[in-house]
């Protein structure tokens, strides 16, 4: 069957749940996890046709879709529902259909008739609930949510979606009341849990209830003792309430009943990497690592990475030759370097070793260290020649699209660069960096659009100073001064070592008239030795204007 789409409800909601409030609970990273939990909701799918998987007409028409032939599937529908026009199924299965085509209001009109005939359809309540809920009309989405309740208990993702309403709407205690319930309505298994569990970890580290994450997390390594997915959430539970002794007590305790174990030695060495005074430890660790794994290269590239962080290069370099010494055949010595160089700022020594990485092993990783370490050189040129060559092999690769849609923004190819931002958005209209690219070249080619796309870009990513700080420059640009000087104020306070920011800041205050707050400003940043020459000099310069003017 087709899984993906019969999945919808909760994978939407978890995907909304995430992006919304819920989604801004910080994450620690002072665990390492043994893999992102994936989400699997497939207990959540559409019963009412899931009984029916075994029909051939159903059968055929979801291959359709997985295949995305609409217009056979178009076909294959209508003629079943002319055979059979009471079967409610049928008309679900065509809204999901006009859901894939966007046509919402028809989407509509068939999960309604399909309630009309079959008013116990429990999948036509939840794809009708679904499409109320992305279109904001939650009240309508909430009745079809409890209405799928009334006919299934059982059925999570509807709770998970009552969740995510709750989040949307404000409406907070709603939120671990919902997932709860999830919780108990999910089934058995342990990663079905785990993934309810996931979101309500989230939700606690939003809220900074720790205790409550500590206890969700006792409740579900109390239910799966044995499973690794449990220890995980038991472990990240410690660390963000600041229980580090206690994270490495489990820890030590775990690695004390396995001791050819890894996974967790290597959770136990990042742990201490964070501890300044630890370090003989953390070496201990990762000496035994290395006996119990002696053909890895893993526990080395641990150690460059922690002298890397350190920027004590001297013992990086000697790991680093160690590396290619022992390993002369792989990869881990070229890359290493690559990194190491590029730390030091030797850009054309990392340039030379990612391009002996990427020759040995033509992987994309290697490819896309590489084009960084060319952008932050300078070498556009080059860069580009080399995305344009990856991309004849994948045409519709985002992400490479966009790194080449950044490379004509330092190329100053303008109009290059819009055409292929306006294509992305087109993609992912909702995608921040997109928005806030584009937004800002725009603005460069006196576009008026630029206002409102960097607006949207706020409005979605408030939090992050680069989007907040485009939109209060491109504010002053068309001359919301007042406005654009809250907003640059609010980009400040989000990151104050940013030079940039302060530099706009600056103009902001000059817009208003706010001669001697410009003037500290642009002090502030001229008297910062590390600031960028590009900044410096432009500093320099506004300073020497209002200076002159007095």
């Amino acid at each position: 069957m087709f899984k993906k789409y019969f999945a919808y409800v909760a994978v939407f909601f978890i995907t909304a749940l995430i992006n919304g409030s819920v989604a801004n609970a910080a994450r620690s990273d002072g665990i390492e996890k043994e893999s992102d939990i994936q989400f699997d909701f497939s207990e959540f799918q559409w019963d009412s046709v899931q009984s029916h998987k075994k029909k051939e007409k159903y059968v055929s028409f979801m291959r359709l879709l997985k295949e995305e032939k609409y217009l056979q599937a178009r076909n294959n529908i209508e003629k079943q529902i002319k055979i059979k026009p009471e079967d409610a199924n049928l008309y679900g299965l065509r809204g999901m259909l006009n859901v894939l085509e966007k046509q919402f209001n028809e989407a509509e009109k068939d999960y309604q008739y399909a309630i009309f005939l079959d008013n116990l359809n429990l999948g036509a309540h939840l794809s009708l609930a679904e499409l109320y809920f992305k279109q904001n009309k939650f009240v309508l989405a909430k009745l079809n949510y409890k209405k799928a309740l009334s006919i299934n208990a059982d059925a999570g993702g509807a709770y998970i979606a009552l969740a995510s309403i709750a989040s949307a709407t404000g409406d907070n205690s709603q939120v671990e009341k919902n997932l709860k319930m999830a919780y108990q309505a999910s089934s058995d298994s342990v990663r079905g849990k785990a993934a309810v569990v996931n979101l309500l970890a989230q939700w606690y580290k939003k809220e900074k209830q720790f205790d409550l994450y500590l206890s969700m997390a006792k409740e579900f390594r109390s239910d799966f003792p044995n499973d690794n997915l449990s220890f995980n959430f038991i472990l990240d539970a410690l660390y963000v309430g600041g229980d580090i002794e206690k994270v490495e007590q489990e820890l030590r305790r775990f690695i004390a009943q396995n001791l050819t174990d890894t996974i967790y030695r290597y959770k136990l060495v990042s742990l201490l990497a964070k501890q300044e005074q630890r370090y003989n430890d953390f070496i201990s660790e990762l000496q035994k690592i290395e006996k119990i794994t002696p053909a890895s290269s893993r526990p080395l590239t641990v150690k460059v990475k922690y002298f890397l962080d350190k920027k004590d290069y001297q013992k990086a370099l000697v790991l680093v030759n160690q590396a290619k010494a022992r390993f002369p055949k792989s990869v881990v010595g070229d890359k290493l370097a690559g990194e190491m160089y590029k730390s030091m700022g030797l850009i054309d020594e990392s340039i030379l070793a990612y391009e002996s990485a990427f020759k040995k092993q033509p992987e994309r990783h290697f490819l896309v260290a590489l084009i960084d370490v060319l952008n932050k050189g300078g070498r556009y040129k080059r860069a580009k020649e080399l995305l344009l060559l990856e991309l004849e092999k994948s045409p519709g690769d985002f992400s490479l699209q966009l790194k080449l849609g950044q490379i004509y923004i330092q190329m100053k190819q303008h109009s290059l660069a819009i055409s292929l931002y306006e294509k992305l958005l087109k993609l992912q209209p909702k995608n921040t960096l997109v928005l806030n690219d584009l937004a800002w070249l725009y603005m460069l080619t006196d576009n008026v659009k630029a206002l409102e796309l960097s607006e949207r870009a706020y409005l979605i990513a408030p939090k992050s100073w680069v989007v907040v700080d485009t939109y209060g420059v491109i504010l002053l640009k068309y001359g919301k001064n007042k406005q654009g000087l809250v907003v640059l104020l609010q980009a400040l306070a989000l990151n104050e070592s940013n030079l940039m920011v302060h530099f706009h800041l600056a103009q902001a205050y000059v817009s208003n008239h706010q001669k001697q707050k410009a003037v500290n400003q642009l002090k502030a940043v001229i008297d910062r030795q590390w600031s960028s020459k590009l900044v410096h000099k432009e500093a320099k310069k506004l300073l020497m204007q209002l200076q002159s003017d007095r």
